[in-house]
């Protein structure tokens, strides 16, 4: 467990956008989440709980959820969805 937020960058040459914000709609139920695209190519994810409590687990389903929604995207583009 952990007592501070935890941010994890994405870069946007790898990582989709839109997978990046629609895993963020699957996970606010889960946790505070607030998102920081404050940089040209990297996309800043803050993660917390009311409690100050965060288990890394939920933060590694996350970063793998956006992966799989990247691979999702970039399927769709090239026509293989």
């Amino acid at each position: 467990m952990q007592n501070e937020p935890i941010t994890v960058a994405f870069a946007t040459d790898i990582y989709d956008t839109l997978a990046i914000q629609t895993t963020i709609e699957a996970y606010a139920s889960l946790m505070n989440i607030l998102l920081d695209t404050s940089t040209d190519n990297t996309v800043r994810v803050n993660f917390s709980m009311d409690d100050g409590t965060i288990e890394p687990e939920l933060i590694d389903a996350f970063c793998n959820h956006v992966l799989y929604e990247t691979i999702l995207q970039f399927r769709a583009t090239r026509g293989d969805a």
